[in-house]
């Protein structure tokens, strides 16, 4: 089976740079994937513990936090509703 995305859009979340926020609508996915990469590039930090995930701004401000699911040893990061992408 091959997973495909539908549509993009941009996540409405103010505090990550533009350019880390292009988001891809896979609907065959029951979680959304967030790229780790493009944060990164944009200038953020990640920072993985054995648990936890942060998302870091470059003042050190924490703009998105996560755990992870101890079943799927995947990081889990909640986003903010802001509406529909």
């Amino acid at each position: 089976m091959r997973i495909r995305s539908t549509h993009k859009g941009q996540l409405p979340i103010p505090s990550i740079p533009t350019g880390a926020t292009e988001a891809h609508v896979i609907p065959a996915l029951r979680n959304s994937l967030l790229s780790i990469g493009k944060l990164c590039d944009a200038g953020l930090h990640a920072h993985f513990t054995a648990k936890h995930v942060k998302v870091i701004g470059p003042r050190g401000n924490i703009i998105l936090q996560g755990s992870r699911d101890p079943t799927t040893r995947m990081w889990m990061v909640p986003l903010p509703l802001f509406g529909p992408i």
